[in-house]
This record gives structure tokens, sequence and C-alpha cells, in this order.
């Protein structure tokens, strides 16, 4: 039986009724301690609140603080600012004062400069002439020689006077005059017997300058087989003034322009090809150059690829007085007639010119010879080439004494109708490389 049937019908209504209320209460008590519980929540979330406000506002006072502190920096700084500030327009107030004085000095200052700068001038020319009235001649080969290859007994021998003659006997002024320098200087030599010697003219002493630019400074190391001097290419380096300065004395012709330009060019002793680059240019024809020694002719070869000549015919052989064979030696790249066949020696054919010319056959406008004092021997190997085709002759002459004094003898005595000059070319000796030039007009 459920508990409100059994108090219906057995408890009274007034024990009904007890119960009822009892269950009232009961009901009240629980709502109330819900509440209380949640009343404990919404007091511990607004105690956790409260706590976080609490943090906020102490963060807020601290920065308020550190405001208020900044606030005092910064008005600290406003007033050091506005003492720069008038520091700087103190500042620039003096600058505007300077400026206005160092404007006032600038004109002083250029005159000042402008005199350094011709003062500094004119100690570069003194140091350029002190340079120049410093330089002596102190050439120890030329010097030997000449005293080992005739000169020196030349100048001091009694027929002094007659070959002298002979020598100058028809020259024009100019040529005289090189003559004369030359002799006179040899006799300085041959007196002094010691280096150095202050014979060399202020000219001289200038394009001595020029020479020292020019050589070796323009040479260029294509690689150890090519070295280019301007348009020139060479497979050793050995550019010399009297070649590609001087070209061997060309430029101190006066006529037979056309006649050269037309006929062949025979170059004999061709070195390594040097003189074919100079030649090569000046001929419609072909220019015949002539070698005797292998390392040397190999060289010429070489010489004539690494330019792209096409107009000369390279021949190994020396010339001579007449056919044959004769030994040949090499000494710093120079090729000489020897008696001995010591090792080192080669064994070459001599031709003649007369017969080179009559078997091809050529019509010769000019000859450039440096045979190392077989000049004599070579022109009478060549002297009817000479006599019946006149041309141009561009001889050393400074190997010996004989050739010196008798090359010009020599060919006067043919009758051809030669004008001739003697011309010492621009380097640093007093009588090496100096040429007998003949032309006939």
């Amino acid at each position: 039986m459920h508990v409100k049937e059994f108090l219906k019908k057995f408890c009274p209504p007034s024990a009904r009724t007890f119960h009822s209320a009892q269950e009232k209460i009961s009901s009240a008590q629980q709502d109330i301690q819900n509440r209380l519980f949640e009343s404990c929540d919404i007091l511990t979330q607004l105690s956790t609140d409260t706590s976080a406000s609490l943090d906020i506002l102490a963060c807020l006072s601290a920065g308020m603080s550190d405001g208020c502190e900044a606030l005092a920096r910064l008005s600290a700084g406003t007033s050091d600012g506005r003492e720069a500030l008038a520091q700087l327009s103190a500042g620039m107030s003096d600058g505007r004062e300077a400026l206005a004085q160092l404007s006032a000095e600038v004109p002083g200052v250029r005159d000042a400069l402008a005199q350094l700068s011709a003062e500094v001038a004119a100690n570069r020319d003194i140091l350029k002439q002190l340079s120049i009235e410093k330089r002596q001649y102190n050439n120890q080969f030329e010097y030997d020689y000449l005293q080992t290859h005739g000169f020196f007994q030349a100048v001091t021998s009694g027929d002094l006077m007659y070959r002298y003659m002979r020598l100058v006997d028809g020259l024009d002024e100019e040529s005289i005059e090189t003559v004369n320098r030359i002799l006179t200087r040899i006799q300085i030599m041959e007196k002094s017997r010691a280096l150095p010697l202050d014979i060399y003219n202020d000219e001289e002493k200038k394009m001595f300058t020029f020479l020292e630019k020019e050589f070796p400074c323009e040479v260029l190391k294509v690689s150890d087989n090519c070295y280019a001097y301007k348009q020139y290419r060479l497979p050793v380096n050995h550019f010399e003034p009297c070649v590609f300065f001087d070209k061997h004395g060309i430029t101190q012709l006066s006529a037979n322009r056309n006649r050269m330009i037309q006929g062949d060019i025979i170059d004999a002793g061709g070195f390594i090809g040097d003189s074919v680059l100079v030649l090569s240019p000046l001929t419609g024809g072909k220019v015949y150059t002539f070698e005797p020694v292998r390392e040397n002719f190999d060289l010429m070869q070489k010489t004539m690829e690494l330019n792209h000549i096409t107009n000369a015919v390279c021949e190994k052989a020396a010339l001579g007085r007449q056919s044959g064979t004769a030994a040949f030696a090499v000494q710093n790249f120079c090729s000489y007639r020897t008696d001995s066949m010591d090792e080192g020696t080669e064994k070459v054919p001599v031709i003649t010119l007369d017969e080179y010319v009559r078997e091809h056959p050529l019509q010769v406008g000019l000859i450039k010879s440096d045979l190392e004092g077989m000049e004599q021997d070579f022109l009478l190997g060549a002297k009817e080439t000479i006599t019946t085709q006149k041309p141009v002759l561009l001889l050393s002459m400074y190997h010996n004494d004989r050739d010196f004094f008798g090359l010009k003898p020599l060919l006067e005595s043919w009758d051809v109708g030669y004008h001739f000059k003697v011309f010492k070319g621009l380097d640093y000796g007093i009588c090496l490389e100096t040429m007998l030039i003949a032309e006939a007009y």
C-alpha cells in the first residue's frame, strides 16, 4: 500500500497536515541549500574577477607611474633639445662666417696652387735635364768590338788622312758630320781606354730617353714563341731600333722610290727575318732573303708565318764572292764566317748574287746587306747586278775598318754613278749600325 493511501486510511487529518508541512519544509531547505551553493560559486567567480581587476589596476597604476616618469624625462629632453637647437643655430652662424672668410681666401688659394703647379713643371724639366746631362757612354760591347776590329788602330795610323779623304769625298755635309763625329769619338775612346765617357750630345741624349720608353716597354709577350711590337711579330724578343725605327736608313733615300717599289729586294744577311718585315711593304715584287745557319733560318721562317708574309723567298745560303761552301758559327744570334770547323759550326753553301739573279731571273731595285764584315766579298759577287741594274744599296759599313773606309771607294771604282750618304741610326752606340747608302740618279 502506498504511503499516501496508508495515511489517509489509518492516520487522522492532523497527522496528515503535519506530515505535509514537514515535506514542504524539507523541500524549502533543499532549495535554500541549492541557492547557497550557487551563491558560493558566484562569490568564488566574483573573487577571481576581483583579483584580476586588482591586477589590472596594479598594472595600470604602474603604467601611469612610468608615464609620469616618461613625461618628466620628455620635459627635460625638450629643454635639452631647445639648448641643442640654440647651439646648432649658433654653429650655423659661425659656419656662415667661416664660409664667407673661405670664399674671400679662395682666389689666393687658386693663385698659390697655380704657382705650385708651375714650380712642379719646372722641377720636372730640371730633373729631366739633369737625367739627360748625366747620361754617359758606357757600351762595353762596342768598346771591345771597335778595339778588336781595327778601329782603334785606324784612327791613330799614319794613313788615316788618305783613307778619310777617300771616304768623305763627294759626301753631303750631314754625312761628313756623321763621319767626323764617329771618328772623333773613337779617338777619345782610344785615348781614354776607360768607360764611361761623356761624349753624347743633347739631341742624342733626348733620343735615348725616347728609346728607353719605346724599347722594350712597348714589346708585348704574346707567348714564349711570339713577341709583338706595333704591327710586327717575332718568335724571339729581338726588336732592334736600327730595323724597326731607322729601317736600315730607308727613310734617308732621296730618289729611286718608284724603281725600288717596282723591283725585287735582296736581303743579304736575313738573320731572323726582321728586316723582311720593313722591306716587304716596299715592293710590288718579292723580297729574297738569305741566311746561312739553320738556327736563324728556322726563326726566319717562323717570322714569315707570324706576320703572314707572302712575298718573301727564304734561302738557306750565304752570299759571297764565289760559289762553294764555308763554315759558319752563331754567337748571340749573329751568324759569322769562320775558318775552323769546331763544335757548333755549320758547313753551308755559298753562292754569288749574280748567279742567283741570272738563274731566276730578277730585276733588283734594292739591296740591303748586313754580313758581319763580309760586305766586300758579297759586293764582288754582285758586281754584274749592281753595275747593270743600279739598285739602291743599304750597306752595313761598321763591322771593321776595311769596310768603313773601303766600301765607298770600291763602288766608286766601278763608275756606276752612285751618290753616297753615311747614316748613323738611333741607338746607344757611336759606330755600330752605321750604313752606307748609295743611289744612282
